[in-house]
């Protein structure tokens, strides 16, 4: 019993009918279990210990202990468990072509082209970070994958460079979801810069809405280059955003706020958003961005450079 109790524990109280056969417990032995009130059977092949806590995690593990032994989370569930994506009104798994299983409240995908790389997280076979973006780029939408794509980078569960590997290893073969990826990529418009971060690709991307396309981002300012802008709209008009999580401290803000005064007396006008701006104040931000361009735009800017 000691090595079912440990099954238990790894499986979110869960165990399938066919592992407990092969610990040695018998139809008879769990059935007496079930009578008693202390295991109950969720689905026809799953086992759960009674009483148990239902949660997300039990959940999906429930659906990969019922379709198939060689069933992994993908697609919105993978991303879900790398922190990419709330968790799914529904799981999603992948199974290899053949396999069959019963119809359920969850999302089975067949296996097709090259075959995933599989880790484990969190005790489920996975995906990993890249196809899971891969994946989830076949069945989300836009706005859905653009907040992936954007967490992924901005934690480096992944890179730029890497995504783009990615594709040229599955796209090429056709791969679902490979062309929306491409899309995606180009939408955050912020290839030339180094690792931006989710509050800056929601930026660039609501000044693309607006019509506005920067000279440049990531730009240096100062004379020993120590100072970078977010985004150059002009050479006299400049826009800064700030992540709660990287200017929360005195120390920071102290440091934001000499930058800042040397790129104002330079002759730059700057302008500085939060994440709430940003996300649900875009029109405020686009027509302040207009009406700064049209009142300060053109002309030289001293020591700035790309």
């Amino acid at each position: 019993m000691r090595l079912v109790s440990q099954l238990f524990r790894r499986q979110y109280s869960l165990a399938a009918r066919a592992q407990l056969r092969g610990l040695g417990i018998s139809a008879r032995q769990e059935q007496a279990r079930v009578v008693r009130g202390e295991w109950e059977r969720p689905t026809p092949k799953v086992v759960r210990l009674a009483g148990s806590a239902s949660s997300p995690e039990q959940d999906l593990m429930n659906v990969l202990l019922e379709v198939a032994p060689s069933a992994i989370a993908s697609h919105g569930s993978a991303a879900w468990l790398w922190g990419l994506l709330p968790v799914p009104e529904r799981h999603e798994v992948t199974v290899p072509t053949g396999v069959r299983w019963r119809a359920g409240r969850f999302v089975v995908h067949r296996l097709s082209g090259i075959a995933p790389a599989v880790v484990f997280r969190g005790g489920f076979p996975v995906t990993n970070p890249l196809r899971a973006l891969i994946d989830l780029a076949a069945s989300a939408g836009a706005p859905e994958l653009d907040d992936a794509v954007d967490r992924a980078i901005a934690t480096r569960l992944v890179s730029m460079d890497a995504i783009e590997a990615e594709l040229a290893r599955v796209g090429a073969r056709g791969r679902d979801g490979a062309g929306a990826m491409r899309a995606s990529l180009r939408r955050r418009g912020l290839r030339e810069g180094p690792r931006p971060s989710v509050l800056e690709a929601r930026f660039h991307r609501l000044l693309r809405t607006g019509g506005l396309t920067p000279l440049s981002v990531e730009a240096v300012f100062g004379e020993d280059r120590r100072y970078r802008l977010d985004a150059l709209l002009d050479p006299r008009v400049a826009v800064e955003v700030d992540g709660h999580v990287h200017h929360s401290t005195p120390e920071q803000k102290a440091y934001d706020e000499r930058r800042r005064n040397e790129i104002r007396m330079s002759g730059v006008f700057l302008l500085v958003y939060d994440w709430r701006a940003v996300i649900h104040d875009g029109r405020r931000v686009l027509a302040e961005c207009h009406q700064a361009l049209a009142r300060y735009g053109s002309g030289p800017v001293r020591r700035l450079a790309n």
